[in-house]
């Protein structure tokens, strides 16, 4: 699942840089706009897209993985719904410099020793322990 903090801005920035990136990638794709997923072609992977603001919509997910775009305007309750329907690793992106996270359970997953060294495409700032 991938997420943005509205769906204004799940569809006009997280989605658009995705479907740009896929496209200038050469990666095929299905998308089904209507009920905001996406197939990728080649490994039948589906990728969930969702707004967190109402957060409660959130359960029932049962989620591989999962990224928030914009994660510091994110509800906190949001971020606690979707770590509880996890079943694999986070991965944090925040464009920010010098901010890494606002609630005490994304700074954990920061500072986790298990956490790799994640660095934004816009900052290029680590955002957790190197290997």
């Amino acid at each position: 699942m991938i997420g943005a903090p509205t769906f204004p801005m799940l569809r006009d920035a997280t989605q658009a840089a995705l479907f740009d990136l896929l496209d200038r990638n050469q990666i095929p794709y299905e998308s089904n706009r209507a009920e905001n997923f996406l197939v990728l072609r080649e490994t039948r992977s589906k990728i969930l897209f969702r707004a967190v603001e109402e957060f409660e919509r959130l359960r029932g997910s049962n989620l591989a993985w999962f990224g928030l775009d914009e994660l510091t305007y994110a509800p906190e309750s949001a971020w606690l719904r979707l770590e509880g329907r996890l079943s694999r690793p986070k991965f944090l992106d925040n464009t920010k410099p010098g901010v890494c996270a606002s609630h005490s359970e994304r700074r954990n997953v920061l500072s986790s020793e298990k956490s790799p060294s994640l660095k934004t495409s816009r900052n290029s700032q680590p955002l957790g322990p190197s290997p």
